[in-house]
Parts: C-alpha cells; sequence; structure tokens
C-alpha cells in the first residue's frame, strides 16, 4: 500500500524529505532569557519545546522524530528586534553591560 501526502503551501510549514519546518517569531527579550514554543502538529498534539540557549538571528533547534516517518523537525526563529525603546530603557540595558 502506498501513502501519498499533499502539502499545501503553507506561511508557517514547509518540508524537505521527512524533515518539517517551522517557522517561529521570537522577541528579543525572550531570544535572551528563553521561551516554551508551542509547536501545533499535524496529528493534533501540540509539542512544547523550551527553548533554554540564547536565540541569534538565523538560528534553529531540531527536534528528533517529530518530522514525517520519524525526520526531524526544525524550528526555524525568526528575531523580532523593537522599533524604539523608550530612554529609561536604553539606559537599563547599558547598565547591564550590553
Amino acid at each position: 500500500v502506498e501513502i501519498y501526502m499533499v502539502i499545501l503551501p503553507d506561511a508557517l510549514w514547509s518540508r524537505e524529505g521527512t524533515t518539517l519546518f517551522f517557522k517561529h517569531e521570537i522577541t528579543l527579550t525572550e531570544a535572551l532569557c528563553g521561551k516554551n514554543v508551542e509547536v501545533p502538529t499535524f496529528d493534533e498534539r501540540t509539542l512544547s519545546i523550551p527553548v533554554t540557549k540564547i536565540v541569534a538571528p538565523g538560528d534553529s533547534k531540531v527536534v528528533p522524530g517529530e518530522g514525517i516517518c520519524g525526520g526531524e523537525l526544525v524550528i526555524c526563529f525568526e528575531l523580532i528586534f523593537p522599533t524604539t525603546l523608550s530612554l529609561d530603557q536604553k539606559k537599563k540595558i547599558k547598565a547591564l553591560g550590553m
């Protein structure tokens, strides 16, 4: 028995072979301090993936076994930078030595 899967274009999902790619926007605060990324799956589960390391622009996180037929799920982070900072926020960042 052969099974065929048709994947329609999606803004958040793409695929290469058995690897699934999921785009996830992350704020600068989340990129520096961590967060749990909630990833909806095609079998109606929700994965809660902890991101504990600093996320730099272009970073991704691999989740083995959550792609197609046991392939990988790759979470591709898109960093959202703030467009403005208040004077107080700038002072606090400078005080941290960043």
